[in-house]
């Protein structure tokens, strides 16, 4: 999933989505996939730090979230 996003961005049509986000998303193309996949990174890690948030111990660390 990452492999793939971060390959894309590279790409003359991924950086045309990376300027011009606000249109490429409404212009059918490839950039739909590559923003699909980069939107469930975004929730995965969303969810990550809600659920770090709810068990966090001040006093143990776990992660770099932490």
């Amino acid at each position: 999933m990452m492999l793939g996003s971060f390959q894309f961005t590279a790409t003359p049509i991924g950086q045309l989505c990376e300027m011009f986000h606000s249109v490429m998303k409404h212009l059918p193309g490839p950039q739909q996939q590559a923003l699909k996949e980069l939107q469930g990174l975004e929730d995965f890690i969303t969810k990550k730090v809600e659920q770090n948030q709810r068990t966090l111990d001040p006093n143990s660390p776990r992660d770099f979230i932490d």
